[in-house]
């Protein structure tokens, strides 16, 4: 257990294999710049798109020990946000730069209405097809209704 304590110690029991996604994100996080070496902009979107996923990520399970933890991560992947931003508006724009952004801004654009689509579709069919009137049925034992 001692061997393995550094991997387990700093999150809540609840959350104890939060540590393989913690390494999985440091992997997808090196590996980026590796898979996509043709342009900064494939880069900076593959590397924005998988810290925003492990941030909300992050933000629902709150996996760290004390909740200020929990916001210093968060917080953290905010500013890598916004250094990778700061480096995208730096680097040089040239044809082929316009060609990729074009390409993953479309990308983007038609995952966002797929997303608004399928959340219309999800509350019309709440609304259309209701469900039960209440979540749960409290009811006390006939045999001994006497004592209320």
């Amino acid at each position: 257990m001692l061997a393995t304590q550094f991997l387990f110690s700093r999150f809540a029991p609840k959350s104890h294999a939060y540590s393989i996604l913690v390494l999985l994100k440091s992997f997808i996080l090196a590996m980026v710049p590796v898979v996509f070496q043709a342009g900064v902009v494939l880069q900076s979107c593959f590397l924005g798109f998988a810290i925003a996923l492990f941030m909300m990520h992050q933000q629902y399970v709150r996996p760290w020990k004390s909740e200020t933890a929990n916001q210093m991560d968060g917080l953290c992947s905010v500013t890598l946000q916004l250094l990778l931003l700061c480096g995208a508006l730096a680097s040089p724009i040239d044809s082929s730069t316009t060609d990729e952004l074009r390409i993953v801004g479309t990308g983007v654009f038609v995952f966002l209405v797929l997303v608004l689509g399928a959340s219309v579709a999800v509350s019309l069919y709440r609304v259309c097809v209701p469900g039960p009137r209440y979540k749960w049925f409290i009811c006390h034992h006939k045999a001994r209704e006497w004592f209320l």
